[in-house]
């Protein structure tokens, strides 16, 4: 493993500054994705980039934080991302909207995840074959007001994986909002010892029997992008979300979760829209894990629960 492996960066939109974006590259589109030029005006979109200005990481499983000034007197809807990175530089990369950056500075360690805000003075390259960096993110967005608003919502854990064991890491929330949301797409994460991450819609039946309704299983250690629920239904008030992952460890020592290659991580993400009004304020659905949560626990409100083979592809 190179030092630059694992390194992550948190890009700060900042948006409650005067400045506006700028080199916006519009162009228009019809409704069948051709390109019109600048001559007609409807759908009209654009791309800002949002990437690191050539940093020089030091040390693996550093978080880097910069920021980037937008223009707060203009509603922009996001319409896609298009990341700048490769694999074997970024690990994680974070979009923050803020009312003002953490530092004034150009960039500085922010250490939103890692153990240690301690870093390495030396470098990992000599001065002949120094590299620099400028992961991030290009934003696709339109000035359009758009009928439809699509939202995220991440299901994790924390706890830790006992050694040479397979050790089921689960979550689940009860969707408390007055709100309709329909998935459309999911994204599973881990590190080296993930098998399989499912997610499932919960809803109780008129006899109050659980169904549980799969939106995705994948084995997290293939490409992990996101694709197409199994089950679009509407999700509702009342319904649970909840996540399974499946770790079979093959190491002498406990496994926690954390940000490095060292330890691992538990993440279901759901891509969702509403026809109407606002997402959902609940963006992140947390259990503490093993050995302490489990979706058997008798305070979960959770019942006829997926036998955990039902977890293995």
């Amino acid at each position: 493993m190179t030092l630059y492996k694992c390194v992550s960066y948190i890009l700060l939109w900042n948006i409650i500054t005067a400045f506006a974006l700028v080199d916006r590259q519009l162009h228009t589109y019809s409704e069948d994705g051709r390109n019109y030029g600048k001559d007609k005006t409807e759908s009209l979109t654009g791309s800002f980039p949002f990437l690191m200005p050539s940093v020089s990481p030091k040390t693996p499983d550093l978080y880097l934080c910069t920021p980037i000034k937008v223009d707060p007197t203009t509603s922009y809807y996001i319409v896609g991302y298009k990341p700048n990175a490769t694999m074997n530089t970024a690990h994680h990369m974070l979009l923050y909207g803020c009312g003002e950056p953490g530092s004034t500075r150009l960039t500085w360690n922010c250490g939103e995840m890692s153990k240690s805000t301690e870093e390495e003075t030396g470098s990992p390259c000599g001065p002949q074959s120094h590299s620099q960096d400028d992961s991030g993110i290009f934003l696709q967005y339109t000035e359009k007001p758009l009928t439809k608003l699509a939202g995220t919502l991440l299901l994790g854990t924390d706890g830790v994986i006992p050694p040479m064991k397979t050790e089921h890491m689960e979550a689940a929330c009860e969707i408390t909002e007055n709100k309709t949301i329909h998935p459309f797409a999911y994204r599973t994460h881990t590190h080296g010892l993930g098998k399989v991450v499912a997610g499932y819609r919960v809803r109780s039946n008129a006899r109050g029997v659980q169904e549980w309704t799969l939106l995705g299983k994948r084995d997290p250690l293939t490409p992990q992008m996101f694709y197409n629920v199994e089950d679009s239904s509407p999700i509702v008030t009342g319904d649970f979300v909840a996540a399974r992952c499946t770790m079979k460890s093959t190491r002498h020592r406990n496994t926690e979760i954390g940000p490095t290659n060292e330890d691992e991580m538990c993440n279901f993400y759901l891509m969702y829209y509403v026809d109407h009004g606002e997402p959902l304020d609940m963006k992140y659905c947390f259990s503490q894990g093993p050995p302490y949560y489990y979706w058997a626990n008798p305070d979960t409100g959770l019942h006829n629960i997926p036998d955990k083979d039902a977890s293995i592809l």
